[in-house]
């Protein structure tokens, strides 16, 4: 079986990434639209600072931009990784069956496959949160096609076999 670009496109893995990416740049543009008002209802009240309080706001803005930038960056990053090192992986048919919960992706569960009698997880994508793309119910114990990075010992979700 040869996976193809349009394959990692729209592939478990690269679509949580980007789920991911989109999410937080809305929370960045919603974190920018609420607190625009704050400086705007002083400047109305004092007009002789208004320059220096869009300055503040806009300053504000762009750390908010860089904090959520790097988090947006980086799932660009492994998004564009996974693009051009597909190739190179193994596939693997597997059933998703030894589940963990991640702590740092807010609950979310990930799944331990084995492949070649070595231990691997894939990334924690699956929940039950209004923020998850993927549901754990529709993905536990199934059987999927993945890959298996051997450079970061990492297996990538690709899709569920019908």
């Amino acid at each position: 079986m040869k996976l193809t670009r349009d394959d990692i496109l729209n592939s478990v893995e690269y679509q949580w990434r980007k789920h991911q990416l989109v999410l937080y740049f809305y929370i960045w543009l919603i974190i920018s639209m609420i607190t625009i008002f704050i400086p705007l209802a002083i400047a109305i009240t004092n007009l002789e600072y208004i320059v220096i309080i869009i300055l503040s706001w806009l300053g504000f803005i762009i750390f908010m931009l860089i904090i959520f930038g790097s988090f947006m960056l980086y799932s660009y990053s492994k998004m564009r990784y996974l693009l051009k090192k597909y190739e190179n992986m193994q596939i693997y048919e597997v059933k998703l069956d030894d589940i963990s919960t991640s702590y740092m992706y807010r609950g979310a569960t990930y799944y331990t496959v084995t492949i070649n009698n070595k231990k691997v997880d894939t990334n924690p994508f699956f929940s039950s949160s209004i923020f998850s793309k993927y549901s754990l119910n529709e993905y536990n114990n199934k059987t999927i096609i993945g890959l298996f990075d051997k450079t970061l010992n990492k297996f990538y979700v690709i899709r569920k076999i019908s």
